[in-house]
């Protein structure tokens, strides 16, 4: 299966139930209230999958598998 549809189906499943990792790890600067970075991931669960949702999550993968993200002090 092509990335751009594994990440449309991901999308479309954030949407249902965000990943525990998210709560855990990312909601606490990237939220409604602080989206550090321009980035709301608990405006962006609740979102319908589209193109710019395909993106982010590109993005988001990208950053996690260089180890940008979740920063250090997050991960103790």
């Amino acid at each position: 299966m092509k990335i751009g549809m594994t990440l449309l189906l991901l999308a479309g499943s954030l949407v249902a139930a965000p990943p525990p990792a998210f709560e855990q790890y990312c909601f606490k600067c990237h939220d409604a209230t602080q989206a550090e970075g321009d980035l709301d991931l608990e405006g962006f669960v609740t979102k319908t999958s589209d193109i710019a949702s395909v993106a982010t999550l590109e993005d988001i993968m990208v950053r996690i598998a260089e180890g940008d993200m979740p920063p250090k002090k997050s991960r103790k």
